[in-house]
């Protein structure tokens, strides 16, 4: 990171990266995609179209392309990538979450799509390897995610291009923080939604100046916590906390409201795309 972006980054998660006791942060992943691999493959916000196709379009796929997907989860994008280009590779860390990814190459009937398990930090692909390398809503469950945009340089091609799309905090370190310490207690295997220019100054230590396009993942609450896994006590804090603020009384960092009976949120995400240079 650039300094000051370094400084965010520790202001706003090392409360957060220690909170979660004695675990190792690779068994908390492993123990919390496990259990989300099903509803989050099914999850509205997280299917979203919209977000897959601005993805896609940042990519500017071509039908001779190799692609990489990192830390791919249930294969969406992946899947929907692979209309678009010769092949893509995804891989990830949770078994689970590729036996999801399966599932969704069977439903989309996609045959160019090859599977992995394996780290973000350390990718089983020699350099230049791929035209396209993307990480979706990836980033804020990593302790170093400088380091996996190096190794998505270092598999990419020169002229290929290199896409993150992350969801990212507020600028207001205030709202910031209520963000972070919700998130914690609704998903232990959370490090950090990074403010917007630290995820821009990611790319300056690999020589890369990335493009930035926005989207917006809604959804309801309920069914957030319907897929989260932190103890009972922890997401009814979290409901608690979305109800007021959508009522104006308390802040979760992002906006809230109630429709009707339902009370609904907006994640703001961030794809940042550069084209690799060696």
């Amino acid at each position: 990171f650039k300094m000051a972006a370094q400084r965010t980054y520790y202001f706003l998660c090392r409360g957060v990266r220690w909170a979660s006791g004695g675990e190792s942060h690779e068994a908390r992943i492993l123990s919390q995609f496990t259990q989300q691999a099903k509803p989050f493959a099914a999850a509205a916000p997280i299917r979203q179209q919209a977000v897959l196709n601005a993805m896609i379009a940042a990519a500017n796929p071509q039908t001779s392309d190799e692609a990489l997907d990192v830390a791919c989860g249930p294969g969406l994008l992946a899947c929907a990538m692979a209309k678009h280009v010769k092949h893509v590779h995804g891989i990830d860390f949770v078994p689970a979450m590729l036996t999801e990814a399966r599932k969704t190459q069977a439903d989309t009937g996609v045959k160019n799509t090859t599977w992995h398990q394996g780290d973000a930090y350390k990718l089983p692909f020699e350099t230049n390897s791929f035209d396209i390398v993307t990480s979706r809503l990836a980033f804020h469950h990593l302790e170093r995610p400088d380091a996996a945009l190096a190794e998505m340089v270092r598999v990419a091609r020169p002229g290929g291009r290199v896409v993150v799309g992350d969801i990212y905090s507020p600028q207001s370190r205030t709202r910031a923080a209520a963000l972070q310490a919700m998130e914690i207690l609704r998903d232990p295997s959370h490090v950090c939604f990074l403010p917007l220019e630290s995820l821009k100054n990611l790319f300056a230590p690999v020589g890369l100046r990335p493009q930035v396009t926005w989207q917006a993942l809604e959804g309801d609450v309920d069914s957030l916590l319907s897929r989260s896994f932190g103890t009972r006590a922890n997401l009814e804090i979290v409901r608690e906390r979305f109800a007021l603020a959508a009522d104006g009384s308390g802040d979760v960092g992002l906006p809230v409201w109630w429709q009707g009976t339902e009370l609904r949120y907006v994640q703001p995400m961030a794809i940042l795309s550069a084209t690799v240079t060696k």
